[in-house]
């Protein structure tokens, strides 16, 4: 649908000796008669089909040729309007070109801020009318809403909503849709980083009372070792260990297969993770950075377990028969094939309820690895690098947790400092008090002899 009057111009196809670029508009010779085209420009509603939004055509021999063919197309634009695009239309293309370029998480995370809350409250707005303002008074109305659980909307949700938006409306801008993306400077309440806390026994005490956790929580070191003692005999008792001894990230550990492991020289090789939405099947993707690709220690405990895990799914497969699915991976189910991410995590609360220990989610097994890692001395970089992080600022700044072990030690260290200060000082008034004392006794009794000398 024309959205303007359109304009007629000349243009040639002449050009500079020296730059070889084409005249244009400052031939010398466009007035002459019969030298260059006459063409047209006429503005159009975009369409996702044609998202220039401006209408084209040359070749006509006289400008009055160019008029009446500019009034002929703008009269069959408004016999045969076209229907502006939506956000529904675009956000329908948009995921249609972004599902096989995404992680299967990511994308399931887009189509769920698109499905819940981009849709039903901008679905229905005109692409090239969108504006700032409309897009704060939907977030606006977004902020208002609570979750399933019937408390607000947090900040951090609302940010990760915003991340969803802005890359649709950055296509939208590069297909030509719009020229400028409404939602790039939008002002939203930042989210406050949550530091992971330690399940101390006062926390404990106040979660089995009045049944408070903190968002993002930490076993205890003994808490850690009871897990393990408790889930001994289960049969991924060897995965439970990597993700708490070695700080494994989930869908890493799930795609291992027996020939990433090397028992004699005590590693495995992260090269691949494994994920897939709801409905759809797993498949094995390049994990998140190019640190997470990786080679990882293994201590002589997690080793042992894998050897008993080996044994167990040799005897699963024997049971199995034809049955059996050959993946080679580590992890699988009785039958062979792949274990559900979620589905792990389903059966790690499952044993953390069983046990009443206190909850955490399986990812915080992660940041209780890099807790215990630092709390056992080992230095910074080895625990980023054994993490799969780009680098130590987020080992330090995200995951670490100082655990009651570490920070009491550093109590005790600052207070050694303090006390070998408070002993050097005492000692040296102590030697100048003795000190001050020698010297006045010695004036005194230097003054003594002047005078019984002065005397006699």
């Amino acid at each position: 649908m024309a959205t303007g009057r359109g304009t007629v111009y000349k243009r040639c196809g002449c050009r500079d000796p020296r730059s070889k670029r084409q005249y244009g508009a400052r031939c010398p010779q466009l007035r002459k008669r019969g030298h260059g085209a006459w063409y047209i420009n006429l503005p159009i509603t975009p369409t996702i089909e044609a998202p220039v939004g401006r209408l084209r055509r040359g070749g006509y021999h006289t400008r009055a040729e160019a008029q009446q063919a500019l009034a002929d197309v703008a009269a069959f634009d408004r016999r045969h309007p076209q229907q502006p695009v939506t956000l529904n239309q675009w956000f329908d293309h948009w995921e249609a070109r972004i599902q096989n370029t995404l992680r299967p998480s990511s994308f399931r995370n887009y189509q769920r801020h698109l499905r819940k809350d981009l849709r039903p409250a901008l679905g229905h707005q005109v692409l090239t009318e969108l504006t700032p303002e409309i897009i704060r008074q939907a977030f606006d109305g977004i902020i208002r809403r609570q979750n399933r659980y019937g408390r607000p909307i947090s900040a951090s949700t609302v940010q990760r909503i915003v991340a969803t938006l802005r890359p649709a409306l950055t296509a939208a801008v590069r297909a030509g849709l719009i020229p400028e993306n409404p939602a790039a400077d939008l002002d939203l309440p930042r989210p406050k980083k949550v530091r992971p806390q330690v399940w101390t026994s006062a926390l404990v005490q106040r979660w089995r009372r009045t049944g408070e956790r903190p968002p993002v929580a930490v076993w205890t070191t003994p808490m850690t070792a009871r897990f393990l003692q408790l889930t001994k005999h289960h049969r991924l008792q060897a995965l439970f260990r990597l993700y708490v001894a070695r700080g494994l990230r989930r869908s890493e550990a799930l795609s291992l297969r027996w020939t990433d492991i090397n028992f004699n020289r005590k590693y495995v090789s992260i090269t691949s993770q494994l994920q897939g939405l709801d409905a759809e099947p797993l498949r094995e993707v390049v994990p998140k950075t190019r640190a997470s690709i990786r080679t990882v220690a293994l201590d002589r405990d997690t080793l042992r377990a894998l050897r008993a895990h080996r044994d167990r799914q040799a005897a699963e497969a024997l049971e199995a028969g034809s049955c059996w699915d050959p993946t080679g991976l580590v992890f699988t189910r009785r039958s062979g094939s792949p274990l559900h991410p979620d589905n792990v995590s389903a059966e790690f609360r499952r044993l953390v309820f069983q046990h009443n220990l206190p909850p955490i989610r399986l990812h915080d097994l992660r940041h209780g690895a890099i807790s215990l890692g630092l709390e056992a001395n080992v230095d910074l970089k080895t625990v980023s690098d054994q993490a799969g992080h780009d680098s130590i600022v987020t080992t330090a700044d995200i995951y670490q947790s100082v655990l009651p072990g570490a920070a009491n030690q550093g109590a005790e260290a600052v207070a050694d400092l303090l006390r070998k200060a408070d002993r050097q000082l005492k000692y040296k008034t102590a030697h100048q008090v003795r000190r001050n004392e020698v010297r006045r006794n010695t004036r005194r009794a230097a003054t003594q002899q002047r005078r019984t000398a002065s005397s006699a």
